[in-house]
């Protein structure tokens, strides 16, 4: 399918493309492990060779680009400067310029952030040359359509994992993946995958042994080992098409004679909308409707249309968007009466809530009086939308601010504040929690991802004067029965990630009895 200017509205980054943004979080973990901790000890030194080396192919692959468009901002400042491109671009025979000229034209005219000619020149070339930047992360180029990863469905197991002490554990399982049909359940562990007649164990391997032994696996049908509670599983599975979930009934409750209902929106990518409808109508009556945003990172905003008109009374504003010179260029309207009358909504959201999931709580809060819990959501109030050039390649750009009911009220940089704050109880969930893996290239996110696991899990402060990080690691492995450690490796990130997984999980159970029960 081919996607042209404002086909399709996106207002955020899904997390298996880009990892929810946590500057500020992670540049106080950053300042907090420089001023504490002495981790000179701790981690395989960064490898600046390698890391020159990196950068060094950068630059030549820069260079060969640059080479076949010779002078890019000189030539984009020729054409500001007085360039007759509308005389001119039919003796324009370069793929290379007429990408860039489209570009330019594109984002010159669009781009919520281009108030300059020289904003819009910096970020063409920026982006022509890196295929991203940083004045405005959610504006770059791709190869296809399927590289901006806003696809819910694929090719695989059906299911997402992560590594843990004694193999991957199985996180999410899709109903419609292989592994679920063959009855995997969240919470199984491989242990042991057998591909054609070689049985490989997966305790103790490396990070990068496990995935080579996935991998093989999954390019032929292979044999999964399952621990369930202590139940040995056996599944024979080949990788198949499969849908990601992305609504589901979580319970039903009757709360002082009240139906309650809590569904679960996973993302506004996919089509949410039926699923929800589909919940909702298999049920008679339903007094207290809770949704459970937490950590939905986003994702269509015709979908967050749709699931809040089922709520709005005709004639209410849903959403709207100011493009960079203030003025409203696009609003959703419920243009007919609402399909559920449903007086009390409640909206669980946490500090990963972002884009299309504000969007919907701002537009419940405004329209239906929705009750917001648990924590400050993330605050991304902006709208992408994408141009397709003639290489199939794709710009995705920012092209303009999303404001609520009122139009007036944008929760970008602000979020929306619970109205009643989880805080009390529990640390909202960690952003990167699977993401202790070492690597030159994020060396110092590295650090930081340890140590926000650890302060998740209660290991906040040093244990001694030097602030030593792997002191407050040995003391985590003796809390929870792990042998100690003189050195941080792959062993090491499994448990951190596994404990870390584990309480959050329960965290978040507990926090939605609160609410549920209104405990608050």
């Amino acid at each position: 399918m081919k996607f042209e200017d404002n086909d399709l509205e996106v207002i955020d980054d899904v997390e298996e493309e880009t990892k929810v943004d946590s500057s500020k979080i992670e540049k106080e973990i950053d300042d907090h492990i420089h001023k504490e901790l002495d981790t000179s000890k701790l981690l395989p030194q960064e490898n600046n060779s390698n890391l020159e080396k990196v950068r060094n192919k950068q630059k030549r692959n820069n260079l060969l680009f640059i080479s076949s468009i010779v002078g890019l901002s000189a030539f984009l400042f020729g054409m500001i400067g007085g360039y007759a491109y509308g005389n001119s671009v039919n003796k324009i025979t370069d793929p290379d310029l007429i990408k860039i000229i489209e570009c330019y034209e594109t984002l010159s005219s669009g781009w919520y952030y281009g108030k300059t000619q020289d904003d819009v020149t910096n970020i063409v070339t920026d982006i022509m040359i890196n295929s991203f930047q940083t004045v405005d992360k959610y504006t770059f180029v791709t190869p296809s359509m399927s590289d901006q990863n806003l696809d819910m469905d694929g090719t695989g197991l059906g299911v997402e994992t992560l590594f843990v002490p004694d193999g991957i554990m199985l996180t999410s399982v899709y109903s419609d993946g292989a592994m679920a049909k063959k009855g995997a359940q969240k919470g199984d562990v491989i242990t042991k995958i057998k591909v054609d007649d070689t049985e490989y164990e997966l305790k103790n391997k490396s990070f990068k042994e496990i995935s080579e032994i996935a991998s093989s696996a999954m390019k032929k049908e292979s044999t999964y080992y399952i621990d369930r509670n202590g139940v040995e599983l056996e599944y024979v599975v080949s990788k198949s098409y499969f849908n990601a979930d992305t609504a589901w009934l979580v319970r039903k409750d009757n709360v002082d004679g009240k139906n309650t209902l809590t569904i679960r929106i996973d993302s506004f990518l996919g089509n949410p909308y039926d699923e929800v409808v589909k919940i909702l109508d298999a049920e008679t009556k339903i007094d207290t409707l809770i949704i459970d945003l937490r950590n939905n990172t986003g994702g269509y905003l015709n979908q967050m249309l749709l699931i809040s008109c089922l709520f709005a009374k005709k004639g209410d504003v849903i959403y709207g968007i100011k493009d960079k010179n203030g003025n409203i260029i696009e609003k959703g309207v419920q243009k007919q009466n609402p399909k559920y009358d449903i007086s009390n909504i409640k909206i669980l959201q946490n500090g990963m809530s972002a884009s299309a999931s504000e969007a919907l709580s701002l537009s419940l809060i405004q329209n239906n009086d929705a009750k917001t819990y648990g924590f400050t959501s993330y605050g991304k109030g902006i709208a992408q939308t994408f141009f397709t050039f003639n290489d199939n390649s794709v710009l995705r750009y920012t092209y303009g601010k999303v404001f609520g009911p009122d139009l007036e009220e944008s929760i970008h940089e602000v979020g929306i504040k619970a109205d009643f704050d989880s805080s009390k109880y529990y640390m909202d969930t960690p952003f990167y929690y699977n993401q202790c893996v070492f690597s030159n290239d994020d060396y110092m996110d590295y650090l930081s991802y340890i140590y926000e696991n650890l302060s998740y899990l209660g290991y906040n402060k040093p244990i001694n004067p030097e602030g030593d990080l792997m002191g407050i690691i040995n003391r985590f492995q003796t809390d929870y029965g792990y042998t100690v450690s003189s050195i941080y490796d792959d062993e090491v990130s499994k448990q951190i990630m596994f404990e870390t997984y584990k309480k959050i999980q329960e965290n978040m159970e507990n926090e939605l009895e609160r609410v549920v029960f209104d405990r608050y």
